[in-house]
């Protein structure tokens, strides 16, 4: 936390604006070992996930991204075989789907809740 902060409050110093993604296809090793997205309670541990970082940083951040193209992992991990956990599984495909999604909606419902000043959106894949 202390990095962060670190980082944060050199780039405000400097004049930069920190745009910060909570989520950019890096699942820690301890939520993967119980399903990844795949798993509801991970659903939650990234709500709460979300709403720490908010705490924490939210009176120097007003630039936040709950994913950074959630598709990629759906896609490449569930039906294309090109990223982990390198499965083809439609049915799971749309389970990982589905949870980031409601993932993404409940760290907005936190932030609005929180009353920041900033600004919480999606960063779609369109390509």
């Amino acid at each position: 936390v202390d990095f962060y902060n670190q980082v944060i409050d050199e780039l405000n110093e400097q004049g930069i604006t920190p745009f910060i993604t909570l989520f950019h296809f890096d699942m820690p090793m301890a939520m993967q070992e119980i399903g990844g997205w795949e798993n509801r309670d991970v659903v939650d541990a990234y709500a709460r996930y979300a709403q720490i970082c908010f705490e924490l940083f939210g009176d120097r951040v007003l630039h936040w991204f709950t994913f950074n193209e959630p598709i990629v992992p759906v896609e490449g991990g569930y039906l294309y075989d090109f990223h982990y956990p390198n499965v083809v599984d439609f049915r799971r495909a749309a389970t990982v789907a589905y949870h980031t999604v409601l993932a993404h909606a409940k760290a907005v419902q936190a932030y609005r809740a929180g009353h920041y000043a900033g600004e919480i959106v999606i960063c779609l894949l369109y390509a």
